[in-house]
């Protein structure tokens, strides 16, 4: 084989090998972009409703399938937190981490009332009907009988925010905490 022979089989095998690595280059570059494609996953909507009888109590996030999202245990007053209720989008809270399903969320809060004790302290007087002993935020207005006591006068109440004794006391619908309420006497003079 003479030099121009070997010459152009050499030329020959670099324009391949040039052609071969263009081929490589432009393969690597169509799996770069499906790979990128892949990544660009649509966000799905998440609902949060609140139930807490504000006026924006809905909060809107959008998530990627798997994505995770910490849940904030909710306070609204005069009710305890129960627990999550989801709806569609197959999505999972567990130790109140959400896990974003495939589809659209809507999350809600479930809410129980919180129930509260009234205590009584007769200081040995009586009263005629059994005194209400429990209460919650949606109970009717109670009013506090006045008890009665041989040979003394009845002053009224006090306790829970009520220091000069009061007559005819009542506790609101809406009203919420435990009260304690003792009654106040003075003797009858004859």
């Amino acid at each position: 084989m003479d030099n121009i022979e070997k010459k152009e089989k050499i030329k020959k095998k670099k324009i391949l090998l040039i052609l071969l690595l263009l081929l490589l280059l432009f393969l690597g570059v169509i799996l770069i972009i499906k790979m990128i494609n892949n990544k660009q996953v649509k966000t799905k909507t998440l609902i949060i409703n609140l139930n807490n009888d504000k006026q924006n109590s809905g909060l809107k996030l959008e998530l990627e399938p798997g994505e995770t999202h910490k849940l904030d245990i909710p306070s609204k007053k005069g009710y305890i937190f129960k627990n999550w209720v989801i709806e569609g989008g197959n999505s999972t809270i567990e130790d109140n981490i959400l896990t974003m399903g495939t589809e659209a969320s809507k999350i809600t809060v479930n809410w129980e009332l919180e129930n509260y004790e009234i205590i009584y302290d007769l200081v040995g007087g009586i009263q005629n009907n059994i005194p209400v002993r429990t209460y919650n935020i949606e109970s009717k207005t109670i009013t506090l009988e006045d008890p009665t006591k041989e040979y003394y006068t009845f002053t009224g109440w006090t306790g829970t925010d009520i220091e000069t004794p009061t007559k005819n006391l009542v506790v609101k619908k809406g009203s919420t905490g435990n009260k304690t309420y003792k009654a106040n006497w003075t003797p009858v003079t004859y």
